[in-house]
């Protein structure tokens, strides 16, 4: 029997405005099973993002509410307290959002942004995440990886910032989803 990772069951994104309530995103059900791979489709506009920041939570309440179940390994992610929440954002859940430069940090170097990322869940020497840095670059493609992770975001592609975030999302060594 193959585990479920991630369980969404009538997921619903509402946002409150002065004309009313505006439903976002309602009704959305789907699991994820250990090493199954799983693709939201839609049009634009359609809520595929917000069922990602929801997952995610991040999508601040108020004006927005999050209704349904988001269960990881069982776990309901939506009564959890943010402490609970940040064990697992970022450590065993990751999201590469679409627009990677507005989701760097312009005033430091990416490698550093990297390596706090990695601090926040990995009980290791800074020297060692330094190396891990350093690793993760070269190994999502990011050439010259000691002397890029000196950069800022300005100073990459719009492609460079996307495989540092892919970076991001893997660095903290997450469970794969295959065993």
């Amino acid at each position: 029997m193959t585990e479920t990772l991630l369980e969404v069951r009538n997921l619903g994104v509402a946002f409150h405005n002065e004309d009313g309530v505006v439903r976002a995103v309602d009704g959305v059900s789907f699991g994820v099973a250990r090493g199954e791979i799983v693709g939201l489709v839609g049009e634009s506009g359609a809520g595929k993002t917000l069922t990602a920041e929801a997952i995610m939570r991040l999508i601040r309440c108020p004006p927005g509410r999050i209704s349904g179940e988001i269960l990881y390994r069982g776990r309901d992610l939506l009564a959890l307290d943010e402490a609970e929440l940040a064990d697992i954002r970022g450590k065993d859940i990751a999201m590469i959002f679409q627009n990677p430069i507005s989701s760097l940090n312009p005033v430091f170097r990416i490698g550093a942004q990297l390596l706090e990322a990695m601090a926040l869940h990995l009980p290791a020497r800074r020297r060692t995440l330094r190396d891990r840095v350093r690793e993760i670059f070269t190994r999502v493609g990011i050439p010259s990886a000691e002397r890029r992770a000196q950069d800022y975001p300005h100073q990459f592609s719009g492609g460079m910032c996307q495989r540092a975030m892919i970076g991001m999302g893997i660095a903290c060594t997450p469970q794969p989803a295959h065993r």
